[in-house]
């Protein structure tokens, strides 16, 4: 979501993540901008300022629940209300254009809780474009290469799962086409995030802008 649909929409995000993690462990933790966040799941980044901050994998994983709980209770007092200038050129018009298809199904798939993304693309005024129940966020699993399949099953409401061959991940980061990867099915890149386009160069295609991702979107499906 950020750095492929949007663009400066995460600073509240990060707080949020950082608020949350300190409350539950009692210490104070890095910024999740320190930490590298792009590609990484919510589970992943608050897992990763938590042992930042001294606290082991193992004990903090009985408060991760309550810290994704509390993240979305502090994004939604704090989210900006109209987050319409985040979203980067050409997307309004993609998802717009494809969300009506009836041969496609448009979920997200995004480290992002689902709660937060909902808020996030609500307050950018695009969320009525996708299927939040064909989706897979940073709440259900902490491994983004999980998060292919439980979107695949969920795109087809639990009957047999959508296809591989006709799913699509679209991302901005080298994390997005390695859990693409890791569950075979095609990857576009976009460098509209913090990576160019020379370092996603494992994707089955590279577009420059939102605006040239349907020529690539359509021989894939």
């Amino acid at each position: 979501m950020d750095g492929t649909l949007l663009r400066g929409a995460a600073e509240a995000h990060g707080r949020a993540l950082e608020m949350a993690t300190a409350d539950a462990i009692g210490r104070e933790v890095p910024t999740v901008q320190s930490i590298d966040p792009g590609g990484r799941t919510d589970r992943e980044i608050i897992r990763v300022l938590a042992g930042e901050a001294g606290v082991d994998a193992e004990s903090f994983e009985p408060l991760a629940d309550r810290v994704i709980t509390k993240a979305v209770e502090i994004y939604g007092a704090t989210v900006e209300p109209d987050l319409s200038h985040c979203v980067l050129p050409g997307v309004a018009e993609l998802v717009s254009g494809l969300s009506p298809r009836d041969d496609l199904v448009m979920g997200l798939l995004t480290g992002n809780i689902d709660r937060v993304a909902a808020l996030k693309l609500g307050a950018a005024g695009i969320s009525r474009h996708f299927d939040f129940e064909a989706g897979a966020f940073g709440s259900d699993h902490e491994d983004r290469a999980v998060l292919p399949g439980i979107a695949r099953a969920r795109a087809t409401r639990g009957r047999v799962a959508w296809p591989r061959e006709r799913t699509v991940i679209i991302g901005d980061t080298p994390r997005d086409i390695a859990c693409a990867r890791a569950d075979r099915v095609g990857v576009i890149a976009v460098a509209t995030g913090p990576h160019q386009a020379s370092s996603l160069g494992e994707a089955d295609a590279v577009a420059d802008s939102a605006a040239d991702l349907l020529a690539l979107i359509e021989p894939l499906v």
